[in-house]
């Protein structure tokens, strides 16, 4: 084969431009010398496509430690409430002749009833202990993409399941699983360890036993939670913060990216939270989308601007990317306070606010659920306000759940930067998103007739508005069960 011939350094570039998983498998097969050079790209990521990925990836690791050097990034997701891969046979078969391989991993357990547990687990394929052994067996992963039932990162002292996910996350470094290797080549993930993500998924995961999980992990850098809330935060305050939780709150001060999506945190917790984030370079807050109409659930969802801007007023210099939105049925039905000024953040470029958020709730009508009437027509002392209390340092700003008002609040941005009067010289992108049951309407809130997008135009900005449908949702988006019940062997 030609490829052969060509010098290892253009092979590999070469193989780096093929996406997909399978052709890198089949060109790997061609030739041995292909097979070697291949083989750090080959298994460089896992992700669980199906039921069998696990275990299979596990056993090509035992067969050859050396790959698992290889491996950066690991994306594992349960599909099953008691936590199997799926319903499949016992994988006895895969793993003959491996067995001691695997009882080094397993017999790190204290009791030999514990160990005779986590190995039945393993050998029939549930997904915490088929995990929690996989993760074991890589030093250097970059990047873990978790998705999973909440209880799998909460330590009950109570619960009759066993958290081998939580043994995974919790081993001290520095220790050898296989005889063959080195001390320092296993539990060394630690250390490479960036990037976080952690997805519940049908009920809501208690953030501070998440967070709780990676205590210790200093080099994570970013993290992200989806369908978390505050139930483990009860009697949480400043001045009187557990071990566990100052340990929390360090772990937040180095990071410097976060994102909570679908979260309902009560907003003085969430305040705190915040503040000790004193490194973040971009924030994600997204609130969680409740039933709407449900009895019963009026004491979820609550979002407090105000305390959230407290929260933040430390990130003046390093923040670059805020995104920010909440429903604003929900906002409108408790007391109201404002975001504050975001004028002095220096760094921010990329502002998405929800436009609640930005202009604030209707000051005439305190029972405002948002979908009632569309426009408000604020006053010109108003609009300035709000104007001026964004920073100058932004190039892309996206406003949500539109009404029709924002027209208003856009002529009045656009006047003052024709006029020069606002020195926003580096905005280069206005989105305007409305819900679909809003009318998109070419003119003002009055009615009268604007051409928006040659303003925008001469202005040198590119505005764009549109709708779209409103989304409720009790849990993060996505299927998990959108994928192959059989996984192959990388």
């Amino acid at each position: 084969m030609y490829l052969s011939k060509l010098p290892d350094e253009i092979l590999v570039e070469i193989f780096k431009t093929l996406d997909s998983p399978k052709d890198r498998s089949h060109v790997s097969q061609t030739s041995q010398k292909l097979h070697d050079i291949m083989e750090p790209i080959l298994y460089s990521s896992f992700v669980q496509t199906g039921g069998g990925a696990t275990p299979n990836f596990i056993r090509s690791i035992l067969k050859k430690p050396s790959r698992a050097q290889y491996v950066k990034s690991v994306t594992a997701r349960a599909i099953c409430a008691h936590g199997s891969l799926s319903e499949l046979d016992p994988v006895w078969d895969l793993f003959a002749g491996l067995e001691a391989s695997i009882m080094k991993v397993i017999g790190r357990e204290s009791t030999t009833d514990q160990r005779t547990n986590w190995l039945k687990d393993f050998y029939d394929a549930r997904w915490d202990a088929c995990t929690a052994v996989l993760l074991f067996l890589l030093p250097s992963v970059e990047h873990l993409d978790l998705r999973l039932f909440n209880s799998m990162l909460n330590n009950n002292p109570y619960s009759l399941q066993p958290r081998y996910l939580l043994k995974a996350l919790s081993m001290p470094l520095g220790n050898s699983v296989l005889a063959d290797c080195k001390p320092w080549q296993y539990f060394r993930w630690k250390q490479p360890l960036q990037n976080v993500s952690v997805e519940n998924w049908e009920e809501y995961g208690p953030i501070l036993k998440i967070l709780q999980s990676f205590i210790g992990y200093e080099s994570i850098k970013n993290l992200r939670l989806v369908g978390v809330d505050d139930s483990d935060l009860d009697g949480m305050d400043a001045a009187n913060s557990s071990e566990y939780l100052t340990e929390v709150l360090q772990l937040l001060g180095n990071l410097t990216g976060l994102s909570l999506l679908s979260a309902d945190i009560d907003p003085d917790k969430l305040e705190i939270l915040l503040s000790s984030c004193s490194h973040l370079r971009y924030l994600h807050y997204v609130q969680k989308e409740s039933l709407l109409y449900e009895d019963g659930d009026m004491d979820l969802g609550y979002f407090c601007p105000g305390a959230f801007g407290r929260g933040i007023k430390y990130l003046e210099d390093s923040l670059e990317e805020l995104v920010v939105t909440c429903n604003d049925y929900w906002l409108n039905s408790r007391p109201y306070e404002h975001l504050g000024s975001l004028n002095t953040f220096k760094a921010l470029r990329v502002l998405e606010i929800t436009e609640c958020i930005l202009l604030g709730r209707d000051k005439t009508n305190n029972t405002y659920h948002g979908w009632d009437r569309w426009t408000q027509h604020w006053g010109q002392e108003e609009l300035a306000k709000s104007i001026s209390k964004l920073p100058p340092s932004l190039e892309q700003l996206t406003i949500l759940n539109c009404r029709t008002d924002i027209f208003d609040w856009l002529g009045y941005l656009f006047e003052g930067l024709e006029r020069s009067e606002i020195e926003w010289g580096n905005l280069k992108k206005i989105s305007c998103i409305f819900l679909e049951t809003a009318s998109l309407l070419p003119n003002d809130s009055r009615g009268r007739e604007v051409s928006w997008h040659e303003r925008a135009r001469n202005l040198g900005i590119q505005f764009m508005n549109r709708a779209t449908p409103e989304v409720i949702r009790c849990g993060p988006p996505g299927n998990i069960f959108d994928f192959d019940d059989f996984g192959e062997e990388n």
